[in-house]
């Protein structure tokens, strides 16, 4: 019922089917509160958090790639991570959710998660960031190293 009353439909199957959860719809739908209430609610947030879809996405994946409300998805990443939602799952396309905040160009979210821990194998990383490239997807947001020292790259501008 809360779900229902902040906006968030998540029972609409077909909106939510493929074994989309509540928080997951929350989360698209960049309802915070309700982000907040259901972590809360979790016997194990970071269990609730790591559900995977059909598709072998988390929470922490949908969040990554953006929200509904464009002004919410840090501050739902933040609550993620809060929670101890795992950092290094990949969904079916072999996309962890550092990958997928790179793929669609949110670089402060592709900070949050380095700063949260995702770890980064830069070779691999490469491969499935030209992969993304050759495919046409966005990719507005390049992770490259020099040095040893890893840096976060957007069209906007250059980010240490």
């Amino acid at each position: 019922a809360h779900c229902t009353a902040h906006g968030v439909p998540w029972q609409d199957s077909r909106l939510y089917g493929d074994g989309w959860t509540p928080l997951m719809a929350a989360v698209l739908h960049g309802s915070v509160a309700v982000v907040e209430t259901l972590l809360d609610a979790a016997d194990d947030p970071a269990a609730f958090a790591g559900a995977r879809n059909r598709y072998g996405q988390t929470a922490l994946h949908i969040a990554a790639r953006g929200t509904k409300k464009d002004d919410s998805g840090e501050a739902i990443l933040r609550k993620l991570l809060e929670a101890g939602a795992d950092l290094e799952p990949r969904n079916r396309s072999g996309n962890s959710a550092l990958m997928e905040a790179c793929k669609e160009g949110f670089p402060d979210c592709v900070e949050l998660l380095l700063t949260g821990g995702a770890v980064v194998n830069v070779d691999a990383f490469a491969q499935r960031m030209e992969l993304f490239h050759r495919t046409g997807s966005a990719c507005t947001v390049t992770l490259y190293a020099d040095n040893g020292q890893l840096y976060v790259w957007s069209r906007s501008a250059a980010r240490l």
